[in-house]
């Protein structure tokens, strides 16, 4: 599976009104499965930095320190994407746990969400409006002893 073949099977479920869970459950085996038989960013990084220690090795530490710097900024910015990606699904499955009455779950993972969000404030998720309002209800309720 190339990118495009997924972006493709991607716009395909989201605009079908047929799709099913069996149908994301197909593509999510389909992604796993291609993302283990390939290599990925984490083996470019990987590359980059050992490339890197050659160079510095070779007395060239200018295009040693170059790659060092992309290596740096790519790992920031993924970072900063795991992050965003953890709070959004952290606090969603907070809410969740909310509705199904579960408070003690629901808490721990709005604490975990709230953790990451504070890495992600420059792109704020409305789901966390909503998540603060119910922890809010949820402390009020535990003070007045309901």
């Amino acid at each position: 599976m190339q990118h495009d073949d997924w972006t493709s099977a991607i716009n395909r479920l989201m605009n079908s009104a047929d799709t099913t869970a069996d149908d994301w459950d197909a593509l999510l085996q389909e992604t796993e499965a291609a993302a283990r038989s390939s290599v990925g960013e984490i083996e470019v990084q990987q590359t980059l930095g050992l490339y890197a220690d050659f160079l510095r090795d070779s007395q060239n530490p200018e295009a040693a320190s170059q790659l060092d710097v992309r290596v740096g900024d790519d790992a920031e910015e993924q970072i900063r994407y795991w992050h965003a990606a953890s709070a959004n699904s952290l606090a969603y499955a907070a809410l969740d746990h909310f509705k199904a009455d579960d408070k003690t779950q629901a808490v721990a993972l709005a604490k975990r969400a709230l953790s990451h969000f504070g890495h992600t404030a420059d792109n704020p998720f409305p789901v966390f409006e909503t998540l603060i309002a119910q922890l809010r209800s949820h402390l009020e309720s535990q003070t007045r002893g309901e």
